[in-house]
């Protein structure tokens, strides 16, 4: 490797492994109110620490893309600033050239995401969630506090007017896990317990389950004494995992399990390519930022953060919108890798009209 290469990648790995550091940080600080009320009165702070850590590992999928991004932002407006993009064309180095180190290093960091993505990022949702799960259900009450509204499970809420011991007074809970049918039940007291196969167990007094579907057709039942089982989970107290927990074995059984349904195998197919998509960020996000952020002025003390923000929030602004176009009749591919396609045709055009006619590599 060439002292230039090894110079220019430094450049881009050092405000990359600060950014990824800072990130990580204000993702923590950002959950720090949750991980205290999660943690307090279970006597677990190690756990949740460790809810913290596995949390971290899964939004790594984003957080080191968005790091290189600002890597080769900060690097390469800092040479242009100190003149070192001018020496180098000065020697006839192009700028293309100069950009195939750091191009190089994001055809890396790609290959390291689609191992993240595909396993290491899905692992960190199922880590978190299930330590998150057990904590939650390890407090007195399962956290539930009088005039609250609750979460003890996904999709499962719990809300007690007033809280004596493990007894709830004035009672509702809400289950909106099934996506075509809602069930509150109300009862005037109850008591929730754990199952020793994780679920849920609720013995409620003087109260009515009601039942509502999507098409609009109510069923209500009234009781004086019922207990209702609320399963939350086939493996223990884990619940169903969603897509983004799978790993990419589970992935595909489950889009060969959906071939009938169209809708969900349409959005299990954009899932699966969004996360290949979004492997290839780092590659993307290089071609764009070194030709813009050459261009940057000496004076522009904050441009770095801005353009890497202004980048970024393109990227998944075009992502998300491409991504609701599915449900219009657009492949589930071409909805992925829009954003990767403009992007990369926009990179490669500034990078050839930046360089003119000086482009030979070196």
């Amino acid at each position: 490797m060439k002292r230039l290469d090894r110079y220019i990648i430094q450049e881009v790995l050092t405000p990359t492994g600060v950014a990824f550091l800072i990130l990580s940080a204000v993702m923590v600080l950002s959950q720090m109110f949750t991980l205290v009320s999660l943690v307090a009165g279970s006597g677990r702070l190690l756990s949740g620490l460790l809810v913290i850590v596995a949390a971290t590992v899964a939004l790594s999928k984003l957080t080191l893309p968005a790091s290189f991004l600002v890597g080769c932002t900060t690097a390469f407006n800092r040479m242009s600033m100190d003149l070192e993009i001018t020496a180098a064309r000065s020697l006839g180095i192009s700028f293309k050239r100069l950009a195939m180190p750091a191009l190089l290093t994001g055809a890396v960091l790609s290959l390291l995401l689609l191992i993240v993505n595909m396993y290491v990022s899905p692992w960190g949702y199922r880590s978190a969630k299930a330590m998150a799960l057990q904590i939650l259900l390890s407090k007195k009450n399962y956290g539930i506090e009088a005039n609250s509204f609750c979460e003890v499970a996904p999709g499962l809420t719990v809300y007690a007017r007033k809280v004596e011991d493990r007894w709830l007074r004035d009672l509702i809970i809400f289950d909106m896990r099934n996506r075509d049918k809602t069930v509150v039940i109300e009862a005037r007291r109850g008591i929730i317990k754990r199952t020793a196969h994780g679920a849920l167990s609720a013995d409620l007094y003087n109260g009515s389950i009601i039942s509502v579907e999507n098409s609009g057709k109510e069923e209500t039942i009234s009781f004086e004494k019922i207990r209702q089982r609320i399963p939350i989970g086939g493996k223990g107290i884990l619940s169903k995992p969603t897509k983004r927990e799978l790993p990419l074995p589970q992935l595909i059984k489950r889009l060969e399990r959906e071939r009938g349904d169209r809708k969900h195998h349409t959005e299990t197919l954009m899932h699966l390519h969004k996360r290949i998509a979004l492997a290839l960020s780092p590659v993307i996000f290089a071609l764009v930022s070194i030709p813009l952020s050459m261009g940057l002025h000496r004076r522009e003390r904050w441009s770095s953060a801005g353009l890497s923000a202004a980048i970024f929030a393109g990227y998944f602004g075009l992502l998300s919108l491409s991504q609701n176009l599915i449900y219009r009749g657009l492949p589930p591919m071409i909805a992925a890798w829009m954003p990767n396609l403009l992007f990369a045709a926009a990179g490669i055009a500034m990078l050839r009209r930046i360089d003119g006619r000086h482009g030979a590599f070196r």
